[in-house]
């Protein structure tokens, strides 16, 4: 067979959690993957270490794809491109690490700055020399497919392998330097909503922390994170650029987030596996506010990275407390949500 694509979803949603980004690409091409998919990704995670910008992230992280995702490095024996053939044939996807500055379909080829990231070969084409990939931050996307060709997939992989041992040691638990995936099917079309897991997720919100600064909480759940960033934004007198970037991807996260609940409490209806409308709704309510607020913090964020002006912080601030308020409403709620609806495992 000369040309082999492996199912791919090139859209999967999760653009600013790279590692989630790549992996989801493979489930959500694999028949019903809504119940597993909606039984993560609930809770989000605040560090302040008091000098940079604060950062979140998902709770869930690479150990939640166990069970549905076999992945296995390979050692050099298989990093031919006829292994790599055999591994595509087999069903295996392929997860290389490329350096951005030297593949010129990459957005930032030719920087001066090393740029070692994740990519997902799903397929090969014999006649053209090359194989199928999904990539962030190429050919002018944050992220999509493009090709790379045999001969220089090889190329790379080799100059990956002499890379410097102590600068990208931290990558080898998310399949650094290649590894192949091989997705259980059976598993993930057997998997029922987890709604006992959701619901201790959502308990663990209830940890206490020092209300009065973001500085003595650098780890906090759930909707203390707006209390943090409130805080944050309220204290602060500046935000350079170099932080914009960081600023905006922590926003984005905070609304994919919102996003899930949304959809989680929207598909559970629509299964009637919630068996509570008054209550669903009531939490939907909820979020749709906290989603209008939101999309006001991301317009004042912008406003504010086009012409500084410290007025346009406390105005970020004032709207981080409100989701904050909405939020220690909606927890409650949605404990109760999960405690009496649906199949737990």
């Amino acid at each position: 067979m000369s040309f082999l694509q492996l199912p791919v979803e090139r859209s999967p949603g999760f653009i600013s959690e790279c590692y989630h980004n790549i992996r989801l690409s493979i489930v959500q091409s694999e028949g019903d993957w809504f119940p597993w998919f909606y039984s993560h990704f609930d809770t989000l995670l605040y560090h302040f270490d008091g000098e940079n910008f604060p950062i979140i992230q998902f709770e869930d992280h690479l150990n939640i794809y166990r069970s549905i995702l076999r992945e296995t490095p390979l050692d050099e024996q298989h990093h031919s491109v006829d292994r790599l053939i055999q591994c595509l044939h087999a069903g295996s996807y392929i997860l290389v690490f490329l350096n951005w500055r030297y593949v010129e379909e990459f957005n930032r080829f030719g920087v001066q700055e090393d740029a070692v990231h994740e990519t997902l070969i799903y397929g090969c084409d014999k006649e053209n020399k090359c194989f199928l990939a999904l990539a962030f931050e190429t050919n002018g996307h944050r992220y999509g497919p493009f090709t790379i060709s045999f001969a220089k997939l090889t190329e790379e992989l080799t100059r990956l392998l002499n890379h410097a041992k102590n600068e990208t040691r931290w990558l080898h638990h998310y399949g650094y330097p290649i590894s192949s995936i091989v997705p259980d099917r059976q598993f993930l079309s057997a998997f029922a909503l987890d709604t006992r897991k959701l619901f201790f997720s959502l308990n663990r919100r209830r940890i206490p922390v020092d209300s009065e600064t973001s500085k003595t909480a650098p780890l906090s759940y759930g909707h203390h994170i707006f209390l943090g960033f409130a805080n944050y934004f309220n204290t602060v007198n500046d935000i350079s650029k170099h932080d914009h970037e960081t600023w905006n991807i922590m926003i984005h996260k905070i609304m994919l987030c919102n996003k899930m609940t949304l959809n989680r409490v929207a598909y559970m209806e629509g299964t009637r596996t919630g068996s509570d409308p008054s209550l669903s709704r009531l939490i939907l309510k909820l979020a749709e506010s906290e989603r209008a607020l939101l999309l006001a913090i991301r317009s004042l964020s912008l406003k504010y990275q086009s012409k500084p002006e410290k007025g346009l912080l406390k105005e970020v601030s004032e709207r981080f407390m409100k989701i904050y308020e909405l939020e220690k409403k909606s927890l409650p709620l949605l404990l109760q949500f999960f405690l009496s609806n649906g199949k737990e495992k």
